[in-house]
């Protein structure tokens, strides 16, 4: 670590700083590095900007978060007070912004993308969150 600051020029954060170390690693030794490198490991739950650091095998896990903040939103929402052009700009402005980040970064799941497509298609139509109405084509 003293190499890198006096190369780069940089200082490192003791702080701030986490390292994440292998699971094959011993623990004691994983303790060991840590303390030498005088930094804390890394949660296996961290987020940055709402996206794991760590990515699961699962992403629907990975991805929950995103799904229940976004679905809280639109049932915090008055549908009843808004006309149907106000809920298509809520849609359209705020419902389509909180994915479009991790959008970037994983091809989200189909289920994933019904079940959101459904929530927003209900609002938009006026029916509340609890009940459950499909349009059949």
């Amino acid at each position: 670590m003293k190499k890198y600051m006096s190369w780069s020029g940089q200082k490192v954060s003791t702080e701030k700083s986490t390292i994440h170390l292998s699971r094959n690693l011993d623990s004691q030794e994983a303790l060991a590095i840590s303390d030498l490198l005088q930094l804390q490991r890394l949660p296996d739950k961290a987020k940055h900007l709402r996206l794991p650091l760590l990515i699961p095998r699962s992403k629907s896990v990975a991805i929950e978060g995103i799904k229940e903040k976004l679905l809280s939103k639109i049932s915090g929402w008055k549908m009843k007070l808004l006309s149907q052009a106000s809920r298509t700009t809520m849609i359209r402005s705020i419902a389509s912004a909180i994915p479009a980040y991790p959008l970037n970064f994983f091809l989200m799941p189909q289920s994933w993308c019904a079940e959101i497509d459904i929530a927003l298609r209900n609002f938009w139509r006026g029916h509340a969150m609890e009940k459950k109405r499909f349009l059949m084509l």
